[in-house]
């Protein structure tokens, strides 16, 4: 009879703490999410890009993401949709929804990366042009993806760079040129003193069929990365104040 007896209040206190386990497990998915379903998010992430763009959009995923990513949990969470635009139907870009400390819960998105995205290039190598006299193209990887304070979509990319926008970094591609062989150290560090929003610049040499290749496509990283054969070599250049 004892043995049954400490059967059963061993099993009550396995449910027991199993049912406290997953109220604290439901009490932390809320609280990181602030109650709302992923059905109300994309609701409310839809009417903010309508109230915020002319395009259209189409969320194609709604999921959670820790707010700092690691084995360890903690730190709590965000909401992250990935969205399509009718304006540029081949790429997509992210909306998230998060608080900081002592901060309400509010929307923020990456479209500013397509929006800008051409703009962007033709400032930078406009900004560039004065230090190569070798044919180049220009790309970059977006720092902070989301839109400074007081831009929007009709701010230009002087006005979201003005704003706090970072590009962390600038890339370089020259044609037949490896910048190994040659000191392209003063003409980054001046383009890096004259764009303090860039946090690094990449120098890439690519043979001539690259080259064309990259310009052919628009896409200079994806040629770099997936041909080695027209790879000649690279350097990278940081500022003088972050290299100390």
């Amino acid at each position: 009879m004892k043995n049954a007896f400490d059967s059963k209040i061993k099993y009550a206190l396995i449910i027991a703490l199993l049912g406290a386990l997953l109220l604290s497990l439901c009490a932390c998915q809320k609280s990181t999410a602030d109650n709302l379903t992923a059905e109300e998010v994309q609701q409310q992430a839809s009417e903010y890009l309508a109230s915020r763009y002319s395009a259209e959009f189409t969320i194609l995923h709604c999921y959670t993401k820790a707010n700092a990513p690691g084995p360890i949990p903690g730190g709590g969470s965000h909401w992250e949709l990935m969205v399509q635009s009718d304006q540029f139907p081949e790429e997509t870009f992210f909306v998230y929804y998060k608080k900081k400390e002592n901060e309400d819960w509010h929307f923020s998105d990456s479209y500013c990366r397509l929006l800008l995205q051409q703009e962007a290039k033709a400032y930078f190598y406009n900004e560039c042009n004065p230090y190569f006299e070798e044919d180049f193209t220009v790309d970059f990887f977006w720092g902070e993806e989301v839109w400074p304070a007081g831009t929007g979509e009709e701010s230009t990319i002087q006005e979201w760079l003005q704003a706090g926008g970072h590009i962390w970094g600038l890339c370089i591609y020259l044609k037949d040129v490896d910048p190994t062989e040659d000191n392209y150290k003063e003409a980054a560090m001046e383009i890096l003193t004259s764009e303090p929003s860039v946090q690094l610049i990449k120098i890439f040499g690519l043979t001539n069929d690259g080259y064309n290749a990259a310009i052919e496509s628009g896409a200079p990283k994806e040629i770099w990365n997936n041909h080695q054969e027209w790879r000649l070599g690279q350097m990278q250049y940081l500022p003088e104040r972050a290299a100390e």
